[in-house]
């Protein structure tokens, strides 16, 4: 009877050991899989936090070019007219630039030239250095005028050319500069004797704008 009661209290012991070893099992199970899902939350928000600043990231780039677009200084062409056409004299550009923007522009250079040819705006012109005295500032709303001469005066056989349109006066150039952020700025012009000139008493008279060679940068 003892051993029988010994035997029935091992049972109940064995027992209880394999009901514990079943809740640490589950325990342990539990545990993983908690673990897992708190890697998958971390992973989840390490992704949307790169997300959000990789969006942060563009709209302070979006922000700032804006802004650099608002506050830069533009540099065009304000007016261009063109004197001396006629037999004998030399043709002088007078073009006249502004800056539009709303801040300076500094170290403005020109490169410019005023040459005949073809009426057909696709001759190729070569641009004559300004020396370095041109680097002046101009500051918002202010102009810069600077005048172009050809080459040499006009013959009468090219006069004629321009009065029957086989032959223009071209005026193109190159202004860059700097603005306040630093970045180099670039303008292209480019213009000719209007399509319908004759050449008469007129001293000055207004040129067009090509449909190729005006560009801004």
């Amino acid at each position: 009877a003892e051993e029988e009661e010994r035997a029935k209290r091992d049972l109940k012991a064995q027992q209880k050991m394999a009901k514990w070893a079943r809740k640490l099992y589950i325990a342990t199970v539990v545990s993983i899989v908690l673990t897992l899902f708190g890697l998958v939350l971390i992973a989840f928000t390490l992704h949307h936090t790169k997300r959000a600043a990789n969006s942060s990231a563009e709209i302070v780039d979006v922000t700032r070019d804006s802004a650099e677009r608002q506050l830069r200084a533009y540099l065009s062409v304000k007016s261009m007219r063109i004197t001396g056409v006629r037999e004998g004299s030399t043709p002088t550009a007078q073009v006249s630039i502004v800056n539009s923007g709303q801040s300076p522009a500094s170290r403005v250079r020109t490169f410019y030239t005023c040459q005949m040819g073809p009426s057909n705006e696709v001759f190729r012109v070569k641009f004559n250095h300004t020396k370095p005295t041109s680097r002046l500032a101009l500051g918002p709303g202010m102009d810069g005028h600077f005048t172009i001469a050809a080459p040499r005066g006009l013959s009468a056989k090219e006069i004629d050319d321009i009065n029957h349109g086989r032959w223009s006066i071209v005026i193109a150039g190159v202004f860059t500069y700097k603005d306040v952020f630093r970045r180099t700025r670039r303008t292209t012009f480019k213009a000719m004797l209007p399509p319908d000139f004759k050449v008469e008493a007129t001293e000055r008279t207004a040129v067009t704008a090509c449909s190729k060679g005006n560009r801004m940068s």
